[in-house]
């Protein structure tokens, strides 16, 4: 192998991990975020648990977080909470950031 070889193998590991590492945020962040609003709903024990693993679902939907905001606005609507958009992202910038705490403290 060439230098360059080695150089692009290591490039794209380095891709790699930092795609990896944003998942895991994104995935802890929206968990996080579905606890927060399925404690808001009022469910609890392994009710709660199968809300904030929906909510991770959800970010599947399409590319982007759009898709959970609908969700989690949805869900909002239908419990008649009284929780704005701006409300709901400014929690998912909090949980981002308390997931990347997580993470680092590992």
């Amino acid at each position: 192998m060439t230098f360059l070889d080695n150089l692009e193998q290591a490039q794209e590991a380095k891709h790699s991990q930092e795609l990896t590492h944003k998942f895991k945020m994104l995935a802890r962040r929206n968990f996080l975020i579905g606890l927060w609003l399925g404690e808001k709903i009022g469910l609890q024990a392994d009710a709660l648990q199968s809300y904030a693993h929906a909510i991770v679902d959800a970010d599947f939907k399409k590319p982007g977080h759009e898709d959970v905001i609908e969700k989690l606005l949805d869900d909002i609507k239908s419990n008649n909470l009284s929780i704005s958009e701006d409300q709901i992202r400014r929690k998912m910038d909090y949980y981002l950031e308390k997931a990347e705490e997580e993470f680092k403290n590992k």
